[in-house]
């Protein structure tokens, strides 16, 4: 008999959780969960409210026999998430990260991605969000990657600017040494077209035999959107494994 999974969710910037709503009934095995990533003073708090809403929604659901956890998270949500992993190991069977960053090695890139973080910022706090959105998907990590639909009225631009800068890279440590100690198996996923996140999922790989990264061809960086047929027989094969091994 399959063991249940809880899916847990994080969005990207600008995301919400029903970016991930194609999950929603794709596995009899699964069932979805996604949290809305707030603002918060720092990354250790944002950990401790979400770890919190994670136990909390784990008890409300009432599922058959205890369910086995996979974190999922893309991009800004594939940095919080690592940042959860890293606190609550014991809590997950496994963890899918898409397109995220472990963290800037020098002191000199910190604090110049502080000050592109808040150019942006005032980017969102100056203009219509319709303005600040084309600014943003012009990007070069999004080239080869579809735009993600936004409902635009519900963007709150202080929200915006607060998650923008309380969660940083410029603000963040440099992953890699807690990253070499995870135990549980991770999916490391990044887009074909996206060479500079691609680099960074060898990298990581290469620290720790628990991480597997595999690279979806025809993606940029909006990997699950734009190849949702690879990410999903990835996903499937992932499952099948954590539960084998649970």
């Amino acid at each position: 008999m399959e063991k249940r999974i809880l899916i847990h969710t994080l969005h990207g910037f600008l995301g919400s959780p029903s970016d991930w709503d194609f999950l929603e009934n794709r596995w009899q095995f699964a069932t979805l969960c996604g949290y809305a990533i707030k603002p918060k003073k720092c990354f250790d708090n944002w950990v401790n409210d979400f770890h919190n809403n994670v136990i909390q929604n784990i008890k409300t659901m009432s599922l058959p026999n205890k369910p086995l956890s996979i974190l999922i998270g893309y991009s800004l949500g594939g940095r919080l998430a690592l940042h959860e992993l890293i606190a609550n190991e014991s809590s997950y069977a496994g963890a899918i990260i898409v397109s995220a960053h472990p963290g800037l090695k020098l002191k000199q890139d910190a604090e110049q991605r502080l000050i592109q973080d808040e150019a942006w910022k005032n980017i969102f706090q100056k203009n219509q969000i319709s303005q600040a959105l084309q600014l943003w998907n012009k990007q070069d990590v999004f080239k080869k990657s579809q735009c993600l639909i936004k409902n635009e009225s519900a963007l709150d631009k202080n929200s915006l600017s607060e998650i923008l800068m309380n969660f940083s890279l410029g603000k963040q440590e440099n992953l890699r040494p807690k990253i070499k100690k995870i135990k549980i198996p991770v999916l490391w996923i990044t887009g074909q077209y996206d060479t500079k996140f691609t680099q960074l999922g060898d990298e990581v790989s290469n620290l720790n035999h628990n991480i597997c990264h595999k690279i979806l061809t025809q993606a940029g960086h909006r990997a699950p959107w734009d190849n949702t047929p690879a990410f999903l027989e990835t996903c499937s094969q992932f499952f099948a494994s954590v539960q084998q091994n649970a």
